[in-house]
């Protein structure tokens, strides 16, 4: 059995859940059992005591934001996803957790991290046909309405068409797909949809909230070359930004590809104890 510990609730949004049950549908191809642990913070009612108690866990994959993964690493070998929890860079840290990035970090190569990047299978088949004047928002929680109407506005009055996403479980998956495979430009916070935009070949445009977290990711995407908006309603980067033809050098060089799963999985298989 693998443990899946993964952090849900509105202070995670709804990657973490959405990679994971992927990665859960992935490993039951290949005849191993998963089981969900949800957390909903950095002081969970999950009790790693209890869990490194178990004899049951072949391994703990931890999808949980900086949740420490070491306590869980006492009853079994853990990979931890995107952690960057100060118990990672203790100079004297002699855990067992094995620290797995998928997302660009300053101390993370962005080629690594587009070679490790979670894309989900429906997303490999290949761009359709691009809809040059198609500029995808999505919006989410975290850009407010007066912000989203501003852009909305503003792409109207420069021809483009602008298709608003309050959230992927609004609209079928296959649609939100096919918007990502064909769009011009996709405008979001720091996450996996804005690198899924990224792979299918749309101008991946970041903006920064006013969460501090989502801020810093912004700007470390921004400083590996990824367009970045201060502010949702910002008219003039966002009007250069569109003029461009295609993808930047930069970006179109280190585009995500389509092995993270499978890089994941051969970790998984190599580090879970015999069961």
């Amino acid at each position: 059995m693998i443990a899946l510990v993964v952090g849900t609730g509105p202070g995670f949004g709804t990657g973490h859940t959405v990679r994971m049950r992927e990665l859960a549908r992935l490993l039951a191809e290949r005849g191993l059992s998963t089981q969900f642990l949800g957390c909903s913070g950095e002081n969970s009612a999950l009790d790693p005591d209890s869990f490194s108690g178990s004899e049951r866990w072949r391994l703990a994959v931890v999808d949980a934001r900086d949740l420490n993964p070491e306590p869980f690493s006492r009853g079994c070998p853990v990979i931890a996803l995107d952690n960057r929890c100060p118990a990672r860079f203790r100079p004297e840290s002699q855990s067992a957790v094995i620290y797995h990035d998928t997302l660009p970090h300053p101390e993370l190569p962005i080629e690594t991290a587009c070679q490790n990047l979670l894309v989900r299978p429906s997303l490999t088949a290949g761009p359709s046909s691009r809809r040059s004047r198609c500029v995808v928002i999505y919006a989410g929680s975290l850009i407010t309405r007066p912000e989203v109407t501003g852009m909305v506005r503003f792409l109207e009055r420069q021809n483009f068409e602008p298709i608003v996403l309050d959230g992927v479980r609004r609209r079928p998956a296959r649609e939100v797909d096919r918007l990502m495979l064909s769009a011009r430009a996709l405008i979001t916070y720091p996450g996996m949809t804005l690198m899924e935009a990224w792979y299918c070949g749309a101008l991946p445009i970041v903006v920064g909230t006013r969460k501090p977290l989502h801020r810093a990711h912004a700007r470390d995407l921004a400083a590996a070359g990824v367009p970045m908006l201060e502010k949702p309603d910002c008219p003039t980067p966002l009007r250069d930004y569109l003029r461009q033809q295609s993808l930047s050098p930069l970006l179109a060089r280190t585009r995500p590809g389509a092995s993270g799963y499978a890089r994941l999985i051969d970790l998984i298989l190599g580090k879970a104890r015999p069961g």
